[in-house]
């Protein structure tokens, strides 16, 4: 048992340095808000407001169309 817990720490200890010396990019928006207004009958018009980096030279695209869905939480 116990060489078997030796293994797991140095397994866990290795994908964490790997980890920790691997640079990361990402690239994604900063924030954002969704309002919407109603216009009667049933019928909604929703508006996505979306930030990010201004100064971003390689951005993720915008989804366009974004699809936004509805959920009933029952």
């Amino acid at each position: 048992m116990k060489n078997k817990l030796q293994i797991f720490f140095k397994i866990c200890l290795s994908v964490i340095f790997v980890q920790a010396t691997t640079p990361a990019f990402a690239t994604h928006i900063i924030g954002g808000q969704m309002r919407y207004e109603c216009l009667g009958n049933d019928q909604y018009k929703f508006y996505l407001d979306i930030y990010r980096d201004c100064n971003c030279t390689n951005c993720a695209p915008f989804d366009n169309p974004a699809p936004i869905a509805v959920y009933n939480g029952a």
